[in-house]
């Protein structure tokens, strides 16, 4: 079993306890690697997502335009799933897309894949759950940070997710954040 695998067999068994050896070959036999070179887009606005990735190696973001602006809404690191969850359970379109930082490498799994295994293992079934709980935590974050203004919102980033300062580019923070790059480097020098 690759390493790629192995780290995600880890992640799911830290979430879910130990799996059996038949649950691990299964899911293992369910995944494709995908290897994706950073500014490219793994899911396009306005597309229906059939697919969820599990992150092993890079950093992308989450984005939709606004009023002709480009807004990032939120960023994944190793370790975490990626899709557009809105379009992958309601079967509609994405109002997101979703871009490589850096060079990442992702498993990726069918819908149909996942609800099968879903339905077979319980250990699935129950990190699916914690997945879309996580999910929603952030989103319910992203919907939080306009109440606060751009200095405390950058603040707020510094403090509660400072390795996204560090691998995230100021332009994108920027955009995360709200404001033009020139306002962010203003912020910063406070």
């Amino acid at each position: 079993m690759e390493n790629i695998h192995q780290q995600f067999l880890r992640g799911l068994s830290s979430t879910v306890g130990d799996l059996t050896s038949e649950e691990m070959e299964e899911i293992i036999s369910q995944t494709v690697i995908r290897k994706i070179s950073a500014k490219e887009r793994i899911i396009k606005e306005g597309e229906v997502v059939r697919k969820m990735y599990f992150l092993c190696k890079g950093a992308v973001r989450y984005y939709h335009y606004y009023d002709g602006i480009e807004k990032t809404i939120w960023f994944s690191f190793e370790d975490s799933f990626v899709t557009s969850f809105y379009s992958y359970i309601a079967a509609q379109p994405s109002k997101e897309s979703v871009e490589a930082l850096e060079d990442c490498v992702l498993l990726e799994f069918s819908k149909e894949q996942l609800t099968r295994l879903i339905a077979k293992y319980a250990a699935v079934n129950t990190a699916y759950i914690k997945v879309l709980e996580d999910t929603v935590m952030k989103k319910e974050l992203a919907l939080q940070r306009d109440y606060y203004t751009a200095a405390e919102r950058y603040e707020n980033l510094l403090s509660n997710f400072p390795h996204i300062v560090q691998r995230v580019s100021l332009g994108i923070i920027a955009s995360y954040i709200g404001v033009n790059q020139s306002t962010l480097s203003r912020i910063r020098k406070q």
